[in-house]
């Protein structure tokens, strides 16, 4: 299967103080951090695409980076040449590099990541406050394989909003949040608001998670209970709910409901077809209720989120000539006065 390079396909335009990325975890405003002009950069690296991506990176020495998957992907992501991740990777999931740490991933697929840059002189800052002594040495802000943390999941949800705050309060309302998950993130590190480990449950195996997603994919439109998930995976409901809770860190249901939002957002974009419908076609018993789902997972109504991307993504039209009468009018030139 052919591997593609960077820039990345299909790049999709970004919000005004999310940057896009042409070169995974390398936005152009990047350079600020290195030079100490600012202490946390936000970017994002999307495209919708059904081929291979190959995609590597050398974090440099100047800040750590949180990525923090916005959708369902497939990938296979290295650390110094070590295996961290190969497979499915679900909306909400985190991982965290430090500086100088060289990255590869593959995604197969589309993909869509929010990526939080900080300043290594941010991140001790933080731990000296919290400490109250300089912290020696390198700073790792978390174990470098896929995690999940909802508190976190908020906050990347709530930083996709920052384009709504203003081109005065936008840059500043997007650095706030950046810390906030960085101090969420070094809480966990020190073991604050850690959940208890679950002892004696296993995680389901890849191939049981694959039959679920596959069945949950080929029944999206209808009512799917516990029973019939169980079933496709060849378990008990206790087992199989403990064992996928484990292997995704999400409840059966919670998964189910973010598939059929995945979904919804899809439709919401690709067609004219109305909000009761959609729901409908998802799997949603009435619009009510997909509205009050869609609400929680995204942070707008459907109809308020599908009229804020139809803005953003229609072309910019000219504006209309003036009425006149019978005299035409010259619209000012926009002939180059120098060669290029």
């Amino acid at each position: 299967m052919p591997m593609n390079s960077d820039p990345a396909p299909d790049i999709i335009p970004a919000a005004p103080f999310i940057h896009d990325e042409s070169q995974w975890r390398r936005p152009t405003a990047l350079d600020r951090l290195a030079k100490g002009r600012s202490k946390t950069v936000v970017s994002r690296w999307r495209a919708v695409t059904s081929g291979v991506h190959e995609v590597t990176a050398d974090s440099g020495d100047s800040h750590h980076t949180i990525g923090i998957a916005l959708r369902h992907m497939d990938v296979a992501f290295f650390l110094a040449g070590r295996p961290i991740h190969d497979g499915r990777v679900l909306p909400g999931m985190l991982q965290a590099s430090g500086p100088g740490e060289k990255l590869r991933a593959v995604f197969r697929g589309a993909y869509d990541v929010l990526h939080i840059h900080l300043s290594r002189f941010l991140v001790a800052e933080c731990l000296e406050q919290a400490e109250g002594y300089p912290h020696p040495g390198d700073i790792g802000l978390a174990d470098p394989r896929f995690s999940q943390d909802p508190v976190i999941e908020r906050l990347a949800q709530s930083l996709l909003m920052a384009e709504h705050a203003g081109a005065v309060f936008g840059e500043l309302y997007a650095e706030s949040v950046s810390i906030a998950i960085l101090t969420r993130l070094l809480g966990l590190r020190a073991g604050a608001g850690l959940a208890p480990a679950r002892r004696g449950v296993a995680a389901l195996p890849k191939w049981r998670v694959k039959r679920a997603v596959d069945y949950v994919e080929a029944h999206l439109g209808g009512p799917i209970t516990l029973a019939e998930l169980a079933e496709a995976t060849g378990l008990t409901r206790m087992h199989f709910a403990a064992q996928f809770r484990m292997a995704t860190g999400f409840r059966p249901h919670e998964y189910l409901l973010r598939k059929r939002i995945e979904r919804a957002r899809d439709l919401l974009l690709a067609s004219d077809a109305s909000l009761v419908d959609i729901a409908l076609s998802v799997g949603f018993q009435t619009q009510a209720h997909f509205t009050t789902v869609f609400k929680r997972f995204v942070g707008a109504t459907p109809h308020r989120w599908r009229s804020v991307q139809q803005m953003r993504l229609a072309p910019k039209s000219r504006p209309p000539i003036p009425e006149t009468g019978n005299r035409s009018v010259a619209w000012p030139s926009c002939e180059l006065t120098s060669p290029v």
